[in-house]
């Protein structure tokens, strides 16, 4: 699992991720409701067991902060994935005016 920060990453970044089904919000529902990055897919952490997308792709998984996503992309790499944690979060994305 590689540690990225948000912030390094422009919005336009994020929605080609997205746009390819790589950007993987695994807050609750209700949190991904109130605010989300357009397009990302929303597999929660407590369910993070049933995650089954293709293999052959580079994820990047958020969550509020970073402490969650972080879990989660440690547990994707224990099954074969390659899974990146973008620490900052949701919050970082939503106070980053570029």
């Amino acid at each position: 699992m590689e540690n990225l920060e948000m912030l390094n990453f422009s919005k336009e970044d994020l929605q080609t991720l997205a746009d390819n089904k790589q950007l993987i919000d695994v807050r609750t529902k209700e949190e991904f409701d109130e605010a989300n990055i357009p397009g990302a897919i929303l597999h929660p952490l407590d369910e993070i067991d049933t995650f089954n997308l293709p293999k052959d792709r580079e994820y990047y998984i958020y969550c509020r902060a970073g402490q969650r996503s972080a879990l989660a992309a440690n547990y994707l790499e224990q099954f074969g994935y390659t899974a990146n944690n973008l620490n900052g979060g949701i919050l970082s994305y939503l106070n980053n005016d570029e």
